[in-house]
């Protein structure tokens, strides 16, 4: 018999479906993807660092990359050029642009292997659609039913 493990609180803590690092220079934006995955079951690990996420990505074993590409230090694209030299796990780029109008930035990261590139600002449905899409194809995933969580 298989026993699944339990949460303090006595009820069965459910399995997550895939492991995913999202790295945001921007605390607040991180804190929310993070928090938007975590509602929808995923295991979430947070860096604030291109480094920093790439140590998460070869220590723990993710399934998934959400990055921002405009941070400092070492950028998304550069994070993404070594995960994909090292790794086969898909990524996620994300950005609002800056300097740069992210009309130009996204389709890059695509040319450099990022398996979607979203805009920011983005909704939660978009970004689950995003995780759902890159998740589906790779591990032959069918639709589940799911909430669409609107609030906070």
């Amino acid at each position: 018999m298989s026993m699944s493990p339990s949460r303090a609180d006595g009820g069965v803590a459910a399995q997550p479906k895939t492991r995913i690092v999202v790295v945001d220079d921007d605390e607040q934006v991180a804190g929310l993807v993070r928090r938007f995955l975590e509602r929808r079951g995923y295991a979430v690990r947070l860096a604030t660092a291109a480094r920093h996420a790439l140590e998460l990505v070869e220590s723990w074993p993710a399934d998934l990359l959400v990055t921002d590409l405009i941070m400092p230090g070492m950028d998304g694209f550069e994070l993404l050029s070594t995960v994909r030299h090292r790794t086969n796990i898909p990524v996620i780029v994300m950005t609002g642009g800056g300097a740069v109008p992210k009309e130009l930035l996204l389709p890059t990261a695509g040319h450099l292997g990022a398996a979607l590139a979203i805009a920011k600002p983005f909704s939660e449905r978009q970004l689950l659609d995003a995780v759902e899409s890159v998740r589906k194809p790779a591990e032959g995933i069918v639709d589940e039913p799911g909430t669409d969580a609107r609030s906070g």
